[in-house]
């Protein structure tokens, strides 16, 4: 019996481990992003940042370093208006502009990546005082503000090796009478016109398995998200390949998810959200005939902040209050008669 009692002790404390070590995330821990935590993201992120060179050529390497370029100039020139003590160079802006480049195409004109990387840096500025944690929610702000009002602008995608452009990617054939047949093994390797980072899924995963490791991402959300896309695909009869390598789900899913200044605590939350994100991505795509994972976790993650454990606490002592339980009363006296009412006229 002792024996079934050490195994079970043992199983449970193993469990407790696993669990800490996908759910405990260094930067939270620390409350801030070192220079060194920015270094390892940004090698985790380079590989499908040269790939997308590879892939697109110059524009793709001019719209890489013009996003991280204007983005550290604003940051600094922000700094400065304001009268911050000990200026620095904020790496963090750097590699903000850096993401943001990753997630727009190679088409874009020059004065549409500036406008994107100064916008992109006064939210940071402003909206989030600079928050040590604040990395992701900037961009997807400002790339689904631009993405909706600018959409053209944003849509020209070049082919690969070549100077030609399109307005589709392989994910918006997703809802086409008859698609192209694509080949997996293309939209894995990326293949295909898109975003600049977010075409190889292969180099993605390998950056993501790092930071997992290095307890920058958290697997729970990243793969609830995935999954529920991936099961919502297969119940509605869509093809699955196109479904979850066509777009850019997991970039999305993988390195979009990780903004650490909203990023819930409880394992129970962690899986809601990466459920949430999965169904809002799935219903978003049909409306937008393209990705829709974007804004689905900017829907989330705003959805989050606001539903937090206080807020229903309060919204509970609200329900509970006497003078609510009175005005219930009335209203609820109030239909009676009416059915009453209505019930004697027939």
């Amino acid at each position: 019996m002792s024996i079934l009692l050490k195994i079970k002790g043992a199983t449970i404390n193993a469990v407790k481990k696993v669990a800490l070590f996908f759910t405990v995330i260094r930067p939270n821990e620390r409350q801030a992003l070192t220079n060194l935590d920015l270094a390892e993201i940004f090698l985790a992120l380079l590989p499908a940042g040269i790939f997308g060179c590879l892939l697109f050529g110059k524009r793709a390497i001019i719209t890489l370093a013009l996003c991280a370029a204007v983005c550290l100039l604003v940051a600094f020139l922000w700094d400065v208006i304001f009268n911050r003590k000990n200026l620095k160079i904020d790496f963090k802006s750097a590699l903000m502009g850096y993401i943001l480049g990753l997630t727009i195409t190679s088409g874009v004109k020059l004065p549409y990546i500036i406008v994107i990387s100064v916008l992109t840096t006064i939210i940071s500025k402003a909206f989030f005082r600079n928050n040590p944690l604040s990395l992701v929610f900037p961009v997807l702000i400002a790339k689904v503000f631009f993405s909706v009002f600018f959409f053209k602008a944003f849509s020209a995608f070049p082919l690969p090796f070549e100077n030609v452009t399109t307005e589709m990617t392989p994910i918006m054939y997703l809802f086409e009478s008859y698609p192209p047949d694509f080949a997996a093994k293309d939209l894995f390797f990326g293949l295909h016109s898109g975003y600049i980072g977010q075409t190889s899924e292969c180099l993605i995963i390998v950056g993501a398995i790092y930071l997992m490791l290095r307890k920058f991402i958290n697997p729970i959300i990243c793969g609830f998200f995935l999954a529920t896309s991936a099961f919502l695909s297969i119940i509605f009869k869509q093809d699955l390949a196109l479904s979850l390598l066509g777009g850019g789900l997991f970039f999305t899913a993988l390195f979009l998810t990780m903004d650490y200044c909203l990023m819930p605590n409880a394992i129970y939350k962690k899986i809601l959200y990466g459920i949430t994100c999965g169904i809002l991505t799935f219903s978003i795509r049909p409306m937008l005939g393209g990705e829709g994972a974007l804004l689905a976790v900017l829907i989330c993650n705003v959805a989050f902040s606001i539903v937090t454990r206080r807020n229903i606490k309060r919204l509970i002592k609200f329900f509970k209050h006497p003078n609510f339980r009175r005005l219930f009363e009335k209203l609820w006296q109030i239909v009676l008669k009416a059915f009453k009412i209505k019930k004697s006229e027939r």
